[in-house]
C-alpha cells in the first residue's frame, strides 16, 4: 500500500512539474513574440499581462505540448490571417503600432479574440483594450473625429442598428468590436459581435 501511495505521489509531482514547465514556456513564448512590437503606448505590456493572467487562471486547458500554438482562435472571421493564439500574438505584435481607425479596430478585434481563445477574465481584456480605445478616440472616420467609444458587453441584446452580427442569435456571446460615435451622436462604426 505504501508503494502505491508513493507511486501516486511521484506521478502527481511529475505531472505538476510538466505543467509548470509548459506554463513557463508559454509565458516565455508570449514575451518573445511581443518583444518585436513597436507600439506608441503600453499595449504590448498589457497583452503580455493578459497572457500571463489567462495562463495562470486557465492553465492553458485547451493547449497541447506546443502551448499557445495549440490554442485555436475560435471567434475568427474567414479573412483573419491567424488560426492559433500564437499566430494571433504575433499578429498583434506586428500591428501594434497602428493608430488609424481601421488599424485600431483590427487590434481591438484581435484582443477580444485572444481573450476569448484563452478564456481570459473580462477585466483583463478591458485593461488590454484601454490604450486601443484611446487611439480610437484620436482617430477620424471619413473625416469625422471620433468623440465617443462604447464597448458591447456579453449578454447584451443584439441591436442591428448598432451591431454587426457575424452569426445568428439574439444575445451577444462575444464582442469583436466597439461602437463609435461622432460629437453629434452619429454612429461612425458598428460593433462586430458573435451571438447565441
Amino acid at each position: 500500500m505504501i508503494y502505491v501511495l508513493g507511486a501516486c505521489s511521484l506521478l502527481t509531482a511529475v505531472g505538476a512539474v510538466v505543467l509548470l514547465v509548459r506554463l513557463a514556456s508559454a509565458r516565455a513564448t508570449g514575451r518573445a513574440r511581443l518583444g518585436k512590437s513597436s507600439a506608441p503606448d503600453d499595449f504590448p505590456r498589457r497583452v503580455l499581462r493578459l497572457l500571463e493572467v489567462s495562463i495562470d487562471t486557465g492553465l492553458l486547458a485547451d493547449a497541447g505540448p506546443a502551448g499557445l500554438a495549440d490554442v485555436e482562435v475560435r471567434a475568427r472571421e474567414p479573412q483573419d490571417p491567424y488560426r492559433s493564439a500564437a499566430e494571433l500574438v504575433d499578429w498583434l505584435a506586428r500591428e501594434s503600432a497602428g493608430s488609424g481607425y481601421a488599424e485600431a479596430s483590427g487590434l481591438i478585434k484581435g484582443v477580444y479574440q485572444l481573450g476569448h481563445a484563452l478564456r481570459a477574465p473580462e477585466a483583463e481584456v478591458a485593461d488590454c483594450l484601454a490604450p486601443l480605445l484611446a487611439r480610437l478616440r484620436r482617430a477620424k472616420v471619413g473625416g469625422s473625429p471620433v468623440a465617443r467609444v462604447e464597448c458591447v458587453r456579453r449578454g447584451a441584446m443584439l441591436d442591428l442598428g448598432t451591431m454587426a452580427s457575424l452569426n445568428y442569435g439574439a444575445r451577444v456571446t462575444q464582442p469583436l468590436g466597439v461602437l463609435v460615435y461622432d460629437a453629434g451622436g452619429k454612429m461612425l462604426g458598428k460593433a462586430k459581435v458573435l451571438c447565441g
